[in-house]
C-alpha cells in the first residue's frame, strides 16, 4: 500500500532537502528592508553548512542580465540567475520548488559562474 503525501508534506521535504541545482521561490529581503518572494537559485549542496536550518542561493530576476555573471534560464518565465548575489537564508524562507527543466551542464555552468565570482570577490 502506497502512502500519499500532503502538499504540507512534500512542501516540508522540499525545504529540507534544498539541494544544488534546484529552484524555489522564497522570501527574500530587499535592500531597502521589503520582504518579497522572488526565485532563487540553490548553489549549496544539502547539508554543506554547519546550520542546517541554512541554504546558500543566487538571486534570480525577470530583468536582463547586467554583468558577465548573470546567466538566462528558461523557468515559467525568462530568467536571469545573478550569480554574483549570493546569500545564505533560513529554509523556512524557501516557499516552494521550481520546477526547471535544466540541463547538468546548465547547473554546472551556473555554479561555476558563482565560484568564479566568489573567487574574484577575494581577489579584490
Amino acid at each position: 500500500m502506497s502512502q500519499k503525501i500532503s502538499k504540507f508534506q512534500k512542501l516540508t521535504l522540499d525545504r529540507n532537502n534544498a539541494d544544488q541545482g534546484e529552484f524555489f521561490f522564497a522570501k527574500v529581503r530587499m535592500s531597502n528592508g521589503e520582504i518579497i518572494a522572488r526565485p532563487v537559485f540553490v548553489i549549496g549542496k544539502n547539508k554543506d553548512s554547519n546550520d542546517s536550518g541554512d541554504v546558500i542561493v543566487c538571486s534570480c530576476t525577470s530583468e536582463p542580465g547586467r554583468s558577465k555573471y548573470d546567466k538566462k534560464v528558461q523557468l515559467k518565465l525568462e530568467t536571469v540567475v545573478r550569480t554574483n548575489k549570493i546569500y545564505t537564508i533560513g529554509k523556512d524562507q524557501l516557499e516552494f520548488k521550481i520546477q526547471a527543466n535544466l540541463s547538468i551542464e546548465e547547473i554546472e555552468e551556473i555554479i561555476s559562474e558563482a565560484n568564479n565570482s566568489i573567487a574574484l570577490a577575494t581577489l579584490i
